[in-house]
């Protein structure tokens, strides 16, 4: 007689939405460091927009279902992932309008703007990151 082996397959059930969250919270943070320290001018908001709002319905979805259960913990780790994903959604209104087509391609269009914001030159415009924008202020510009 074959063993039974029903009660792992209960287990594994039980802990799925556990894994999703871990696996959600690791790759967000993965990705976040790559938009905030990666070239600025190769983001693609598109791309960006697309997978913050997946995290974002991802989570919704499990905290309910911890909800649900009326495990705590497990929704107080979703409402503090929720508020690292608006947090970086707040500064991703940069990303959508200084990654356009004609700042990516014509970059005198940069110098423009640093002047504007009565920022120093910077010659280096390949490398800036979007942590570097924030740190120069950018976000309240």
């Amino acid at each position: 007689m074959p063993t039974d082996y029903s009660e792992i397959k209960e287990i594994s059930d039980k802990f799925e939405p556990y894994l999703k969250l871990w696996q959600l919270v690791s790759e967000y943070e993965l990705d976040k460091y790559d938009w905030q320290n990666g070239s600025f001018l190769k983001l693609n908001f598109i791309t960006i927009d697309k997978k913050l709002n997946y995290l974002i319905r991802t989570n919704e979805i499990l905290k309910e279902k911890f909800e649900t259960e009326k495990n705590l913990q497990a929704v107080s780790i979703c409402e503090k992932f929720l508020r690292s994903l608006d947090d970086f959604r707040s500064q991703a209104w940069l990303i959508q309008y200084l990654t356009i087509e004609v700042m990516v391609k014509k970059l005198n269009h940069w110098n423009e703007l640093f002047n504007l914001c009565n920022i120093e030159t910077q010659d280096f415009i390949h490398n800036i990151s979007l942590s570097y924008l924030v740190e120069l202020g950018f976000l309240s510009h």
